[in-house]
């Protein structure tokens, strides 16, 4: 099938819907996204999402995906996107391996999770477009709510996405290293990507979270507040990786 999407064009387009709307509506949603922390619940706010922070997620990630290991993805691997949102994170994933000459195929299967049923019914549209032939599960949860049985994956290995959700209060992420356990015998890489917050709050959530990984060694490490580099954003990056 026909690749319809990609992730410029995805961002072109919030970016277009974002300017139709009147200055006073633009105020509005900007407000109700607070800084992108906030639960999305309508097109116009996941339209703005995109074009406001969507370039931010992306230089983020790709910084994250360039630290994996090339050799992992030169065999068939499952990807899981937790707390997905829109699918933005997958979306620069396959957009990633196709810039290395990567065929999305050697994704064996991608499974999006995302308690947002509004957030997640776009995720699974965009990946659809972006990767027609890939096999796409999506799953309306929260992730401490996720059973064994509700991630039927073919892995050999397993890629694990989590951006922009570890730093969230609401995001216990206990039921991800679970399910990481459930797995411990192949292969994983854990990314883990988001804003970067002094270490005595949120900032303190990512490097918690990866000594609770059984088994798991910190492969890379990044952290920039805004002062501290050109960017006008502050980035955290860990990632994991239990080599087997």
């Amino acid at each position: 099938m026909i690749k319809l999407l990609n992730f410029d064009k995805i961002l072109k387009e919030a970016t277009s819907h974002y300017y139709s709307l009147s200055d006073k509506k633009q105020k509005r949603i900007t407000e109700e996204l607070s800084h992108g922390k906030a639960l999305l619940d309508n097109n116009d706010q996941m339209k703005a999402y995109i074009h406001l922070y969507g370039e931010i997620h992306r230089k983020k990630l790709l910084n994250a995906l360039s630290n994996i290991p090339d050799i992992f993805f030169k065999h068939p691997f499952s990807v899981i996107d937790w707390g997905c949102g829109q699918g933005l994170a997958s979306i620069v994933l396959i957009d990633y391996l196709e810039s290395l000459g990567i065929a999305e195929c050697s994704i064996s299967d991608l499974t999006l999770v995302e308690p947002s049923r509004h957030c997640l019914g776009q995720a699974i549209a965009y990946v659809s477009w972006c990767a027609p032939d890939l096999d796409i599960t999506g799953i309306s949860k929260k992730e401490e709510d996720l059973s064994y049985a509700d991630l039927s994956l073919k892995p050999k290995r397993i890629l694990h996405l989590l951006s922009n959700v570890i730093d969230m209060p609401e995001f216990e992420a206990e039921g991800v290293r679970n399910y990481i356990d459930c797995y411990y015998d192949i292969r994983q890489i854990v990314v883990c990507v988001s804003p970067f917050y002094p270490k005595n709050g949120r900032g303190g959530r990512m490097s918690e979270f990866g000594k609770r990984l059984n088994g798991f060694k910190r492969i890379y490490s990044f952290e920039r507040h805004i002062d501290d580099w050109r960017e006008d954003f502050s980035c955290q990056i860990q990632i994991y990786d239990n080599d087997k």
